[in-house]
């Protein structure tokens, strides 16, 4: 198990015990450092993270509250664990959200922001045929977050960032070839980006939702295959 921040400072950073304890846990979750089902020692936890115990406790309220953390029956926490089914749920939450949001983004659309929305597309395009995935994948989230900023949607973005929490944590399962392949996602955007300069709301809104239910088909049978695998 290896953590984020060595030597950690928290009044540098600003953060409190249980704020550092939470970012770090969760981080961890995410990024597989932490194994599903993988037990939590509390006191172990405490002197890797350089806390005491009460702000690691209320750091793991939080993520249980959040599913990423889960408590057997005999009262102990352990990493939450991990289902296709589960999976399947999220990216169906996830699709209409997107395609909600995606509506109401391009109602508001500015000048401004399709230029931005254009230069995501536009440097994916650029990367395509290179090696850089993890860079085609973080303009692809930028397309994303702006397209949240854009819509104004306070709550229904604040629902979808948790969700992509726990979608982010099945990612992780996928083979670098298998990410290499889905060269759908660099046409998907164009015709998102297309839709919304055009103003057909409603196109824009289901080219969004067969985005997201493409992109999870990968993701699923590689999730589908490590469960019969355990």
């Amino acid at each position: 198990m290896e953590f984020m921040n060595e030597g950690f400072d928290l009044r540098q950073k600003q953060l409190s015990a249980k704020d550092y304890a939470y970012f770090e846990l969760k981080e961890l979750i995410i990024r597989g450092g932490m194994s599903p089902n993988e037990p939590i020692i509390e006191e172990k936890l405490a002197s890797n993270l350089e806390i005491s115990r009460t702000p690691l406790r209320e750091a793991l309220q939080r993520l249980e509250w959040e599913g990423l953390v889960s408590r057997r029956k005999n009262g102990r926490l352990e990493v939450a664990s991990i289902s296709t089914s589960e999976l399947k749920e999220f990216f169906k939450i996830r699709s209409a959200l997107e395609a909600i949001i995606v509506g109401h983004a391009a109602k508001k659309a500015t000048e401004e922001d399709i230029k931005k929305l254009d230069n995501c597309v536009q440097m994916i395009s650029l990367l395509k045929e290179s090696e850089k995935f993890d860079e085609i994948l973080q303009y692809g989230k930028a397309f994303h977050n702006l397209l949240y900023e854009m819509s104004e949607l306070e709550a229904s973005v604040r629902i979808l960032r948790q969700l992509n929490d726990h979608i982010d944590r099945y990612r992780r399962l996928v083979p670098l070839e298998k990410k290499k392949s889905r060269r759908s996602d660099i046409s998907d955007h164009e015709l998102i980006l297309k839709l919304i300069i055009q103003k057909d709301f409603d196109g824009a809104a289901v080219a969004m939702e067969e985005h997201i239910m493409k992109s999870a088909e990968i993701v699923i049978a590689v999730v589908n295959m490590y469960e019969e695998s355990i």
